[in-house]
């Protein structure tokens, strides 16, 4: 019984250390690129009777892309739309909100500026 694990443990071994031609070693990934592409995050607040609300991002674009959600409990409400433009973009909900409700975001202002 002992005998096929130890077998198979044998034959895993003697496979030695797998090639690395897939061209990983040549990725070099920029950690600070990616602490400063999170680094475009925030909570803004859709006033009471309104469905939109626009954010004004230093660098974002038409190419920019952004995520936001509700970050307050809002029932049958959501996040429609995100549409970018120069210097803002704008959250637009399904409908207005009988109260303030905060949206949360994230925005990638380069997405074109990764490799890999």
């Amino acid at each position: 019984m002992l005998r096929s694990p130890l077998i198979a443990l044998a034959l895993v071994a003697s496979l030695g250390p797998a090639a690395a031609d897939d061209g990983c070693e040549k990725f070099a990934w920029s950690l600070a690129r990616e602490r400063a592409a999170f680094a475009a995050t925030g909570k803004a607040t859709i006033a009471a009777g309104k469905a939109s609300k626009s954010i004004s991002l230093a660098g974002c674009t038409t190419s920019t892309i952004v995520f936001a959600l509700l970050a307050s409990s809002r029932g049958g409400r959501w996040v429609r739309a995100v549409v970018p433009t120069t210097g803002s973009f704008t959250v637009y909900l399904n409908t207005t909100v009988a109260s303030n409700t905060a949206v949360a975001w994230i925005a990638f202002t380069n997405p074109t500026n990764h490799s890999g």
